[in-house]
C-alpha cells in the first residue's frame, strides 16, 4: 500500500537561515523569530516532520510563511532532505550527540 503521508522538510535555505540566526548577534523581528523557532524545531527532529504533526501543533501559518521563503517544502518523499547540511547544523547548534542516545 502506498502511503499518502506528506512531510514538511527543511531545505538548504532553511538550514542556512537557522544557522545565520543562531550565529547572529543582531536582534531579529518577531516574524523572523517565529520562523527561526519553527526551523529549530524541525531541525531537532532531523529536518523532517509529518504534516499531521505540524497541523496538530497549530503551526500551519508559520509553515506557509516558511514555504513562501523556500525554507521548507512539503513532499511525500523525504529524499529531498539535505541530510549533510542538517547534520552539520545540528552539530553547530546543539553539539555532538552522546553515543548513548544511539544505543
Amino acid at each position: 500500500m502506498i502511503s499518502r503521508r506528506r512531510y514538511a522538510i527543511v531545505t538548504e535555505a532553511g538550514v542556512r537561515f537557522a544557522r545565520e540566526c543562531y550565529c547572529s548577534s543582531v536582534a531579529q523581528r518577531g516574524t523572523e523569530i517565529e520562523l527561526y523557532g519553527f526551523l529549530l524545531r524541525l531541525l531537532s527532529f532531523g529536518g523532517v516532520l509529518p504534516l499531521d504533526v505540524v497541523r496538530r501543533w497549530h503551526r500551519t501559518g508559520i509553515l506557509k510563511r516558511a514555504m513562501g521563503r523556500k525554507f521548507v517544502v512539503v513532499s511525500r518523499s523525504v529524499g529531498v532532505l539535505p541530510k549533510g547540511a542538517v547534520e552539520e547544523a545540528i552539530r553547530v547548534i546543539w553539539g555532538e550527540c552522546p553515543k548513548s542516545i544511539y544505543v
